[in-house]
């Protein structure tokens, strides 16, 4: 994913000048921006240790809570999509949904908020296992009985509530 410095609009990867300015674009995040955020405390309490992911709008780390001892996993906006307000909105829209819903088949958020760079951020539970990605790639297909059919039936018993149930959507 590529931003314009200018006015914050996502293009894909292939773009590379905004459509709206002109502007070159700039690439979104990268192993090695995640990786210096590796050692910060963040808050005051959760210290990055790994990084578990990237993706389009941000990187998830692992850290330990100091005042738990627990690991929990961090999903850190990526800095130059504060510029874009689509994608501001969005963030802040499904961080209070997913703070909101409790159910066995998400992930628990436990806060969120806007760190002093700007990044806005998640605390999440840390799940452990085995990531969607291998699941699906384990798998010729999806067959009763498999764990693959398995989980996609586990999806639909999701939230009653519609809304959460788009963001469960959204974030698979």
């Amino acid at each position: 994913m590529k931003t314009c410095p200018a006015c914050g609009r996502c293009y894909g990867r292939a773009a590379t000048f905004c459509e709206i300015d002109g502007s070159a674009l700039d690439a979104i995040g990268g192993a090695a921006e995640a990786a210096s955020r590796l050692g910060e405390v963040l808050l005051g309490r959760f210290v990055l240790d790994a990084v578990l992911g990237q993706g389009g709008m941000g990187t998830v780390y692992e850290a330990v809570d100091r005042d738990t001892g627990e690991s929990v996993a961090i999903k850190v906006l990526h800095p130059q999509l504060t510029r874009n307000e689509d994608a501001v909105r969005r963030f802040k829209r499904e961080a209070r949904i997913a703070t909101a819903v409790a159910h066995p088949n998400l992930v628990r958020v436990f806060l969120f908020g806007q760190l002093d760079d700007g990044s806005l951020y998640l605390v999440m539970e840390r799940l452990r296992g085995r990531s969607l990605a291998a699941l699906f790639c384990s798998t010729k297909r999806v067959c009763p009985g498999s764990s693959t059919f398995r989980f996609t039936v586990s999806m639909g018993a999701g939230p009653p509530d519609a809304t959460a149930w788009k963001l469960a959507i959204r974030t698979v």
